[in-house]
């Protein structure tokens, strides 16, 4: 009888009735991969929960992450083949948008092997100088 009772009480339990602290703890064993690949897409609400801050947060701290997963690709601003392209990107740490250049170096070079172009490290070197706390 005791016995019973218990199946009936877990019959009810559904995960989304765990503490998000628990769930977000739980994800934070998986790989960037796994929780962008995988896990968001299961329902709406893992998505919600893959999208939390903390934990993105708790993942760079125990392995410093890629830029690739630190921030998600919001749109495309402008993009040149010589430049690269420009991207609104918004930051899985903290909400906050950013704007990122991705260049890619061997047309940039046109398919020369001459290294980092010099108008990149031009402009590199301007925006390290500016002061502002919006550059990193």
């Amino acid at each position: 009888m005791e016995e019973e009772k218990c199946e009936d009480a877990s019959k009810g339990l559904h995960i989304t009735q765990l503490p998000k602290y628990f769930l977000l703890d739980v994800l934070s064993y998986l790989t960037p991969q796994e929780i962008l690949g995988k896990v968001q897409c299961v329902n709406g609400y893992f998505k919600q929960l893959v999208s939390q801050p903390l934990l993105w947060q708790t993942l760079d701290k125990y392995s410093d992450l890629p830029i690739k997963y630190k921030y998600k690709i919001i749109d495309r601003i402008v993009e040149r083949r010589s430049k690269g392209m420009l991207f609104v990107a918004e930051s899985r740490y903290d909400k906050s948008l950013v704007t990122m250049r991705r260049v890619n170096v061997a047309v940039a070079n046109a398919a020369m092997d001459d290294g980092v172009p010099t108008s990149l490290l031009r402009e590199i070197s301007t925006l390290k100088s500016l002061n502002c706390k919006n550059i990193t």
